[in-house]
């Protein structure tokens, strides 16, 4: 069980023990021989199991980003002090943001086993006994100790290694920075048992040990559940080293080689380019039963990442209405927007799927049954797809749109200019098939892709609302599929293939195993 130390301004006292605080202390040593020896695991077992002064684990799980310090050349010289079974390490290690700032006086107090006891450092964090720049100083130590630099007479070439960078970091002009690929080997030389090809590990602690291959993922983690670094990797937080102990070791099916060798033909007729026939034939047309198989996977909607992907690949209800009308109307703006959102949601989306839930409830009362829908590809083109708010009696579409009114009511609301509804004069409404916000155009699409031949549109307020049934509209569709097929087939698709190929485009493993 560790000790808990008390910080005083002349004194370190725990278990029953008062030895000096190193700020009181004076004849300090630069001799890397009475290093102590410091592993991962003591590093790990101090700056993430070890309680703080609240008496909860530090977890600080950044104690591993102060390795980058070292590298950096960020930590000075550490000089030494041993007292009764303990040994003090102190060192400056300058901040990692503000480069003119004077630097942070950091140490450690270990005993002679390794075994970090406490800490503490100039810097805002110091008083915690668990910032970055004192595990930077154990970084260094442990660098020291596996390249077996410690524990010897003290030479000229330790002094050269322990001193530091004293260098002035502050900013330069672009023309006056000397760009050169990173040396690790000009920074830290191995010891002289590494370097010696006849020493191997039977004979010498110092020699390099061979890299290993692993077959499974589940063999490389037992290996990493098994040495002593297992507690970098099970620590809790959600750190890039418990995500990869904890990864899908699934294969991801490779991309096809002939994709990325072809050239795009003419696009003038739809896949006349072999280029992207050979991807809309691999990741967009589709079995019948496997896109019924995807409409089960995605009735999350949103919240599966497959529904995401499905859509980018392909021009929903939804934002069809943002398709460029003329043929003249550059397609950057629409494909950066499909392709790439930035938006990601806001209090009038919030607002909407609250009420959708609350309509969905009430249609409920009165004896409809609805059906939850996933991401729905039309058979027959499958570069088409909708995602309704369900199937009601499983013969009718049912959407569902709840407008942030603010103080106006409904009716209100509707009687204004270019609202998509109008109010009719026997009381009825009728759905404007060319409204700002599309809607017409998603309930038809949306049943072209179900194959339904109604809809109920749903406008919802907490107060009041309206529900308008909606005929499939042929003509409309012919009209407007035509207009979406060419330039899916012109524009759309080679752009999707393009970034697909360059890596920017990226598909999740689900997606991908689906082929």
């Amino acid at each position: 069980m560790s000790v808990k130390w008390e910080h005083s301004s002349c004194t370190l006292s725990g278990g029953g023990i008062t030895i000096p605080h190193p700020d009181s202390l004076r004849a300090w040593d630069d001799n890397m021989s009475i290093w102590p020896s410091v592993t991962y695991s003591k590093i790990c077992a101090y700056f993430v199991e070890s309680m703080a002064i609240d008496g909860k684990a530090m977890e600080n799980l950044k104690a591993s980003e102060a390795y980058q310090y070292l590298h950096s050349g960020k930590v000075g010289c550490v000089l030494a002090y041993k007292h009764d079974g303990f040994v003090y390490l102190k060192a400056n290690v300058e901040p990692s943001q503000c480069l003119n700032n004077s630097p942070h006086s950091a140490w450690v107090m270990l005993n002679e086993n390794g075994d970090v006891q406490t800490a503490g450092c100039t810097c805002v964090a110091g008083p915690g006994r668990s910032c970055s720049h004192a595990a930077a100083i154990m970084w260094k130590v442990e660098n020291a100790v596996r390249q077996g630099k410690t524990g010897l007479a003290c030479t000229d070439r330790q002094n050269k290694w322990n001193a530091g960078s004293q260098r002035n970091a502050g900013q330069r002009k672009m023309k006056d920075v000397q760009f050169k690929r990173h040396c690790r080997q000009k920074i830290y030389q191995p010891s002289t048992t590494m370097q010696s090809s006849t020493t191997t590990s039977s004979t010498t602690t110092n020699s390099r040990q061979e890299a290993r291959l692993f077959g499974t993922h589940e063999e490389w983690r037992k290996h990493v559940l098994a040495s002593p670094m297992a507690g970098l990797f099970t620590c809790p937080g959600s750190s890039l080293l418990q995500l990869c102990l904890d990864g899908d070791p699934s294969p991801t099916t490779p991309q096809s080689p002939p994709l990325h060798n072809l050239s795009h033909d003419d696009h003038h007729t739809p896949l006349s380019c072999r280029k992207c026939r050979t991807f809309y034939d691999d990741y967009v047309n589709m079995p019948t039963a496997q896109l019924e198989n995807i409409e089960k996977l995605t009735k999350a909607q949103s919240k599966v990442q497959l529904w995401h992907d499905m859509r980018r690949v392909r021009i929903t209800a939804s934002t069809a209405r943002k398709v460029p009308i003329r043929s003249t109307t550059s397609p950057e703006k629409f494909l950066s927007e499909h392709l790439y959102p930035t938006f990601h949601g806001n209090a009038a989306t919030r607002h909407g799927a609250v009420s959708e839930e609350h309509a969905r409830q009430f249609l409920n009362t009165q004896g409809h049954t609805i059906e939850n829908k996933g991401l729905v590809v039309c058979p027959a083109k499958p570069w088409l797809a909708a995602s309704p708010d369900g199937v009601m009696n499983k013969e009718m579409l049912l959407e569902i749109k709840s407008p942030v009114l603010g103080k106006k009511s409904l009716r209100e609301a509707l009687a204004t200019k270019n609202a998509e509804v109008t109010p009719l004069a026997d009381g009825h409404y009728l759905l404007a098939s060319n409204g700002p916000k599309g809607y017409y155009m998603q309930v038809q699409l949306g049943m072209h892709c179900t194959g339904l031949p109604r809809a109920l549109l749903v406008i919802w307020n907490n107060t009041e609302h309206i529900e308008i049934q909606v005929p499939y509209d042929k003509h409309f569709l012919q009209t407007h599929i035509t207009r979406l097929r060419t330039f899916y087939f012109t524009h759309m698709l080679p752009k999707i293939v393009d970034d697909f190929v360059k890596g920017r485009l990226q598909l999740c493993n689900t997606y991908l195993t689906l082929k």
